[in-house]
This record gives structure tokens, C-alpha cells and sequence, in this order.
């Protein structure tokens, strides 16, 4: 939060809230840290160990219900933020990034079993080869996204998941300019398709500017009617 500090990642003080969950202060854990208050004092970011991990409590909600949180620039910098120390706070095996070999292992009771991985990029799962050691054959992530695995030997199925995420550096804000940072300010209403495809037919079909159709209808219907009119006045006989 140290970061937030002299309004460089955005301020915290424009962000106006209206709804809250009110936290007892008694019941907050030793182990837990207070982030950040309401200006009534009430907690308002909470930090805490959880597992072999880290958890970071928010007590207003994402959405515009509770307060004009995403609508300010940080909301996009402390998720950022956020997650990097979430990350580094965890004792679990790195993370996998775009363009890696995901490092899966899984019990010896699995060796044999025929694998295969279903991805962003699948319309099914392919087959990725067979276990031969404890250790999943490698597979390619072409994109961040959550991979499905999937372990059939006989007639026994196995589902792992493993998650590829973007080069952090690529998303780090403390590499940003003060007008970078402002420029993400999220005022803009932005719709996507589910796939690529879905996307490509949104750009290719997308209306811009005015849409004259009903007016060159009636425009049309008008001369109709005028050039009905004048030739039954001047070429009636």
C-alpha cells in the first residue's frame, strides 16, 4: 500500500463508497494485518496467511453497487499490485508463463495412463502422450488461460488443471508514467466476444456513426408519394 502513497498508482481518496462490510476488530486474527481504513475507521483491506498462501479481504464489493471503486484507476492497480504480492508471498511451485513447459507432477498409481490437455486454443482435448514417471509430459502454453488435464488409464479418469499467466513484467505499473496510469482510468464501456472468432464477428459487423436507414426510408416513401402526385396532375388526361 506504500506504493498508493503520493497518488503515483491512483487516489484512494476520490474512491467514494457507500456500502460496506463492517468488520469487529476484536475478531480480526493476530496474524492479520489492517491495510487500510474507512475515514470512520473501519476496516477496509485486510491481509492474513492462509494455507501455504496469502488472502487479501476487501470489504466493498468490485462493482459500481457499492462504491465508484471501478470506475477509479485503482482499482486496476491494486488488483495488479495485489496479486504480485499474493504471488510472492505463496510457497507453492512458480508460476507458468506463456510460451512454458508447465512442470505437473502426479502419483505413481497414474504411470501409463494415456494424457491429454485442453486448452484456449482447443476445440477438444489433444493428446499430449503418456506417463512414463511421475512427472506430466510437457505441452506447450500458446496463451494465459486455466489448462484442463486429463489422465484416463482403464477405467479410471483423472481431471488436473494448471494455470499460465502473462509475463508480469509485461503488466508492471511501477514501469508506467503518471499519464499512462491516468490513461487507464476505466470510463468506458468495452464489450468482448467468447472466442476469437466471436470477436472478429463483433469488429466485422459493428455499426459506427449515424444509421440513416429509417431516414432514407421515408425519404424514399416521400418522393414516391410527390412523383405519384405530380404525374396524376400534369399527365392526367
Amino acid at each position: 500500500m506504500k506504493r498508493f502513497e503520493g497518488g503515483t498508482l491512483g487516489d484512494w481518496g476520490a474512491v467514494e463508497v457507500s456500502t460496506y462490510t463492517s468488520i469487529d476488530r476484536a475478531t480480526i486474527a493476530e496474524s492479520a494485518q489492517v491495510l487500510a481504513c474507512f475515514t470512520g475507521g473501519a476496516a477496509a483491506i485486510v491481509e492474513n496467511t492462509y494455507g501455504r498462501g496469502r488472502v487479501i479481504f476487501v470489504a466493498t464489493s468490485a462493482d459500481a453497487d457499492w462504491s465508484t471503486l471501478p470506475t477509479n484507476v485503482v482499482y486496476f492497480t491494486f488488483v495488479n499490485e495485489a496479486l504480485r504480492h499474493l504471488g510472492a508471498g505463496s510457497e507453492g511451485a512458480g508460476e507458468t508463463l506463456v510460451g512454458d513447459v508447465p512442470t505437473i507432477r502426479m502419483r505413481d498409481a497414474m504411470i501409463g495412463a494415456a494424457v491429454s490437455v485442453e486448452g484456449p486454443m482447443d476445440r477438444e482435448p489433444r493428446p499430449i502422450g503418456e506417463v512414463v514417471s511421475p512427472a506430466l509430459p510437457g505441452f506447450d502454453a500458446e496463451r494465459p488461460a486455466n489448462y484442463r488435464i486429463l489422465l484416463e488409464k482403464g477405467m479410471v479418469v483423472r481431471e488436473l488443471w494448471t494455470s499460465v499467466n502473462i509475463d508480469p513484467t509485461e503488466t508492471d505499473t511501477r514501469k508506467a508514467s503518471q499519464m499512462m496510469v491516468e490513461s487507464l482510468r476505466p470510463n468506458t464501456v468495452v464489450s468482448t466476444g467468447a472466442t476469437v472468432e466471436g470477436i472478429y464477428k463483433r469488429v466485422g459487423t459493428r455499426r459506427s456513426g449515424l444509421d440513416l436507414t429509417a431516414l432514407c426510408v421515408l425519404l424514399s416513401a416521400a418522393l414516391l408519394v410527390a412523383e405519384s402526385f405530380l404525374s396524376n396532375r400534369f399527365y392526367r388526361t
